[in-house]
């Protein structure tokens, strides 16, 4: 598979926090994400012709998410892309990595203020704290779904040269002190931005009074990580839209999952047939041909 993540976009991780990586999503499997957004959200034409109607999207700044997994498979796809993982293996500089969070987030003009302080994600989603030395790393990742633009709410970053200074034991940074040196991410719809979770970064307000913004969040750590996770998925275990994924996705990508990968210890005869019998359109035989009875 040819290389999208180009060096520039590794220096500008490495070296300011974030980055922007356009035409990750292949435009017909963007087409199919975005019309699957119909069955969570109306069209932009759809909620400003009645924005009354659909007032619970804009209660709270939080009000537009949808936890993973979703009913769409083309959505859920999306989040075991191999573009998208081969992104974010070769930023945080390892093939092993581990789905831990997935999110779609809707927002929309004139209806809510969806400006935050600068702050540090890892805060919520582990009870540890980062290493300075970038080992154990968590990535977030948004693929835009729309066009992003200045205006349109987009995620302000503040560069690492600013911020590292401060211990990273401080999540939360004085109110409105980095304003002035911060990043915009923005990009067209297909695009993904990456940004590590010790960076300090903010929501912006949605400037266009008829803007929008669709966009699909998933979190990736180092498998060997297992104190970072914002969300865990055995909880979904019973939701048919979990199972049908699981199903539909190759051994590969279940494994950033948790599920374990074709020629691990605990496969054996019996624990192949019962997962046969609990997701009965998964093709099995990866992990058949991979059981040594004599291991």
């Amino acid at each position: 598979m040819k290389s999208i993540l180009q060096n520039k976009y590794v220096q500008q991780f490495n070296d300011i926090g974030f980055t922007v990586i356009p035409n990750v999503i292949p435009d017909l499997e963007l087409k199919h994400a975005q019309e699957a957004l119909r069955k969570y959200y109306p069209s932009p034409d759809e909620y400003f012709a009645n924005p009354d109607k659909f007032n619970e999207l804009t209660s709270s700044q939080f009000a537009g998410l949808k936890l993973f997994p979703w009913t769409e498979l083309s959505l859920n796809q999306l989040t075991v892309h191999p573009n998208v993982i081969q992104c974010v293996a070769g930023l945080l500089g390892t093939p092993n990595l581990r789905l831990a969070k997935g999110e779609l987030w809707a927002k929309f003009g004139n209806r809510i203020d969806y400006d935050q302080e600068h702050h540090r994600d890892y805060g919520n989603h582990a009870l540890t704290v980062p290493r300075r030395d970038g080992l154990y790393r968590e990535a977030t990742t948004f693929i835009f779904l729309s066009d992003i633009t200045t205006t349109t709410g987009p995620t302000a970053v503040v560069p690492k040269a600013v911020s590292d200074s401060i211990p990273y034991g401080v999540m939360r940074a004085e109110p409105g002190s980095m304003r002035n040196v911060e990043m915009y991410a923005t990009g067209v719809a297909g695009s993904l931005m990456v940004y590590s979770y010790e960076i300090f970064h903010r929501g912006t307000a949605m400037v266009d009074p008829k803007g929008f913004r669709f966009a699909l969040l998933a979190d990736y750590r180092a498998a060997e990580a297992t104190w970072i996770g914002k969300h865990s998925f055995g909880r979904f275990g019973l939701d048919p839209n979990l199972n049908a994924f699981l199903e539909d996705i190759s051994p590969e990508q279940r494994v950033l999952l948790d599920f374990p990968a074709p020629g691990h210890r605990f496969w054996n005869e019996q624990t192949i047939d019962d997962c046969q019998i609990r997701y009965p359109n998964m093709d099995m035989t990866p992990y058949t041909k991979a059981y040594d009875p004599t291991a």
